[in-house]
């Protein structure tokens, strides 16, 4: 009878035991499993940028400009510099809160007023500027933000014209020619300051300065001349000189 009892007592322990270190090895096993699930989820989480990446704009810039003139004697002539308007948008990245890209795509009118003997001519030449700038910033979320603008750009000849105030004599009895290439291309460089208009400073006033300078020859004389005919624009660049303003966005 002791001998049955001591084996019964001797199977429940062993069954005890057994079932007690399954049991650990679940547990062990499970939390294993959270921890792998942990990690997982650590390493899937990617940090935040505290800036905005894109930005887009609108600018209206006044603009003058200096363009090499001649009359009808072929003489140089300084002319007077006329006021005229600019207007577009731009589209940009920002890699940090200090360093960006920007591209513009701006109408731009360049105007120049000169005497020709008795007359008084002025030329305009319509151009679409595209213009692909680095932007160096103080900090563009800031609530006040300085940058600095350089890089290179295109323009895209639309159109010219000459009109022509004042009674002729024998010296200016001459018709005036502007022919002007299909293409500029120049260097594009400013500064400007911009301002944070609403509590997370996303909305942004700007105003700044731009200049431009040409780096080829836009005169084009590749057509012959009538009789009593002369070339306006001498073999010179172009240089123009703008102030802006305008709102930013930032996205």
């Amino acid at each position: 009878m002791k001998k049955y009892i001591h084996v019964a007592i001797g199977t429940v322990f062993l069954f005890s035991t057994s079932r007690a270190q399954v049991n650990s090895d679940n547990n062990a096993a499970t939390n294993f499993s959270k921890d792998i699930v942990v990690v997982t989820e650590d390493v899937s989480v990617k940090p935040e940028r505290d800036f905005p990446v894109m930005l887009l704009g609108v600018r209206l810039m006044p603009t003058v400009s200096n363009i090499k003139v001649q009359n009808s004697d072929g003489n140089s002539v300084n002319g007077e510099a006329v006021l005229s308007f600019g207007y577009g948008g731009l589209l940009g990245y920002n890699f940090t809160k200090h360093i960006g890209l920007q591209l513009e795509v701006l109408y731009t009118t360049l105007s120049r007023k000169y005497p020709d003997h008795t007359l008084n001519r002025e030329i305009d030449i319509h151009y679409v500027n595209i213009p692909l700038l680095l932007s160096l910033n103080v900090n563009r979320t800031s609530a006040v933000n300085l940058n600095v603008v350089v890089g290179p750009q295109l323009g895209v000849n639309v159109g010219s014209s000459v009109s022509t105030q004042g009674t002729a004599n024998g010296n200016s009895n001459t018709t005036a020619v502007l022919a002007v290439k299909e293409n500029d291309f120049g260097v594009a460089y400013g500064a400007g300051l911009d301002f944070g208009l609403n509590a997370t400073r996303t909305i942004r006033f700007d105003i700044g300065f731009r200049g431009v300078n040409g780096l080829i020859d836009i005169s084009d004389r590749d057509k012959t001349l009538e009789t009593d005919s002369y070339y306006i624009l001498q073999k010179k660049r172009t240089q123009s000189y703008a102030g802006y303003i305008g709102f930013t966005f930032l996205l």
